[in-house]
């Protein structure tokens, strides 16, 4: 997950890992949260983090958000950015 606010992380830091982890075959979901910056990012993401648990003990498979294309609402796939 990552605020384009958050002024400690860096949106692109965050998706030069999504890129990565994505890369390495890694199934990941990408949360991106408007100006929720760093500090209130957790409390922002909060119910979407436990509905992706409950999925989880649910048995469902997670969503790979490595080759979907941008969602809506608060969730987002990452567009691969340029090495920096």
């Amino acid at each position: 997950m990552q605020s384009d606010a958050d002024g400690l992380v860096a949106t692109p830091v965050t998706r030069r890992f999504f890129n990565r982890s994505c890369e390495s075959g890694a199934t990941v979901r990408y949360l991106g949260l408007p100006d929720t910056g760093h500090a209130n990012t957790a409390i922002a993401s909060a119910d979407a983090v436990l509905a992706w648990l409950a999925e989880r003990f649910a048995g469902q498979a997670a969503v790979d958000d490595c080759a979907a294309p941008a969602g809506n609402g608060v969730t987002v796939a990452a567009q691969p950015v340029p090495q920096v």
